[in-house]
């Protein structure tokens, strides 16, 4: 696969089994959006594993979060890294379980680490 830009993200391979998006330019992140990306994902994307970087995003409209977290994108992988910035402790704690209740896939993690977040995705390889 090659690489695929937005104004708003950066879709490319991070290795032969793991998909990165990388949003870019302090995006908010609104349905359209959010269907924009799940809609290319679905056509073109054939990886184990996802990790998505959100350290730019500025905002997301509830209606893209629940969107972005139910869409059956997630069934063509194995495990979803999420990278963040600044949230540690219970609010990692919080959000990981809401990923989990709100996901298709339990397999959806909170890392504020990169090197954490695709060490973990391996374990799914």
């Amino acid at each position: 696969m090659l690489q695929y830009e937005t104004e708003y993200a950066k879709i490319e391979p991070l290795n032969n089994k793991i998909l990165k998006i990388t949003l870019i330019n302090n995006p908010i992140i609104d349905i359209d959006e959010a269907k924009h990306l799940c809609d290319y994902v679905r056509k073109n994307v054939i990886k184990s594993c996802l990790f998505v970087d959100l350290r730019e995003i500025k905002f997301c409209t509830k209606e893209a979060m629940e969107y972005l977290l139910t869409a059956d994108v997630h069934s063509r992988f194995k495990a979803t890294a999420v990278l963040a910035k600044g949230t540690i402790g219970l609010d990692t704690f919080y959000t990981n379980l809401y990923f989990r209740l709100k996901s298709h896939s339990s397999n959806i993690r909170l890392f504020t680490s990169e090197f954490k977040g695709t060490n973990w995705l391996k374990e799914y390889f």
